[in-house]
Order: structure tokens, then sequence, then C-alpha cells
């Protein structure tokens, strides 16, 4: 049986071990945008730092891609399958913001039609899937 104190008690450590996971969620993911940003600013540097040659000397960027798309995949997996709907629905928000984006960087590059529709194609569907993620999350939030 537990007493009233130590509830409290757990309860105080659950607010400080949010606060913490809060905090450091938000610097971490505040670094990581500042690295993506400069890669943006300044690729020669940041490929430096980044330990890959500039420019890559062989497949070294398709594994930089693919080990991210794993990951990124991975993640709408697991927000699909917790039932986080929210989480999924932003996480579509932003696949829609770089799908959008690659499709600007292959028209600069090649300009392939092919290339070009599959990414814009991608950015919409992921547009959509968005607000149904959102709508779904916020009707069961309000189902008791």
């Amino acid at each position: 049986m537990t007493t009233p104190t130590t509830s409290a008690t757990q309860q105080r450590a659950n607010t400080a071990r949010e606060q913490r996971v809060y905090w450091l969620g938000l610097i971490v993911g505040l670094v990581l945008v500042l690295i993506g940003v400069r890669f943006f600013l300044a690729p020669e540097g940041a490929s430096f730092t980044f330990g890959v040659a500039h420019p890559p000397k062989g497949d070294e960027l398709h594994y930089v891609i693919g080990i991210r798309d794993i990951w990124l995949g991975a993640m709408a997996m697991a927000f699909a399958w917790m039932g986080e709907w929210r989480a999924l629905a932003l996480w579509f928000v932003g696949a829609a913001a770089c799908c959008l984006t690659d499709a600007v960087i292959v028209n600069q590059s090649t300009a392939n039609i092919y290339a070009l529709a599959f990414h814009l194609g991608s950015g919409v569907l992921c547009l959509v899937l968005a607000r149904g993620a959102w709508i779904l999350g916020n009707t069961q939030k309000l189902t008791p």
C-alpha cells in the first residue's frame, strides 16, 4: 500500500523526469535542425564536420540518405502502431516538406519528369495523410 507521501514523491519525481526529457528533447531537436540548416548554408564545412568528402567520393551520400529513410520510415510505423495519431500527423507534415524540397532539388538537378512527379505526388499524399491522422487524433481525444 502506498502512502499519500510516497505518491506525492513519485509524482514529483515523474514531473522532474518529464521536465528533463522535455528540455533534452527540445535541445537535441534544435541541434539537429541547426546541423541540417548548416548543410544548406555551408555544405562543404558541414560535410567535413560530418566526416564525408565534399563532393562525395563514393556511395557515402547514398548511405547517409538510406539510413535516414530507414529511421524515418520506422518512426512512422511506430507512431501508427502505437496509435500516436497526432505525432504521425506531424511526421507526415515534415515528410511533405521533405518531398516538396526534394522536388525542387530534382528540378534544379535533372528535371526528370518521373522523379518530379514522384516527389510532388508523395508530398501531396503526405499532406492528405497528415490531415487524416490529425483528425483521427483529435477525434479520439474527445471520446471518453
